[in-house]
């Protein structure tokens, strides 16, 4: 899976690049299907002192499905990433349900 990683209003961390390039390589063993994943980190807004801050946003290209986007914001752009990773795996996995699923069931005749 080819994995393009942007940050927006901060400057982005090796660390946090191979932090985000980690947790995007565990969705591969959920969904087979996967080509691209586009994903977008940012500080919301630079002057309030309180709130939710950072934002992380997936979009993946799927082979079966097209495109699957999840977005999700936290006070930690970690925990915004684990959110995304955790909604994604989810998605994920019911998408795999319904591939087997679409192929045991019998052919209509």
């Amino acid at each position: 899976m080819k994995i393009t990683i942007k940050s927006t209003n901060f400057e982005l961390t090796p660390k946090l690049r191979s932090y985000i390039q980690e947790k995007m390589d565990m969705l591969d063993k959920y969904y087979q299907g996967l080509i691209i994943a586009r994903v977008e980190v940012e500080h919301t807004t630079t002057h309030h002192k309180q709130g939710k801050l950072n934002r992380a946003e997936v979009n993946l290209d799927t082979t079966h499905h097209g495109v699957v986007r999840v977005e999700k914001t936290a006070e930690d752009m970690e925990k915004a990433i684990d959110k995304v990773k955790d909604h994604l795996k989810r998605i994920l996995s019911d998408l795999n349900k319904k591939e087997i699923d679409r192929h045991r069931r019998p052919k209509r005749k």
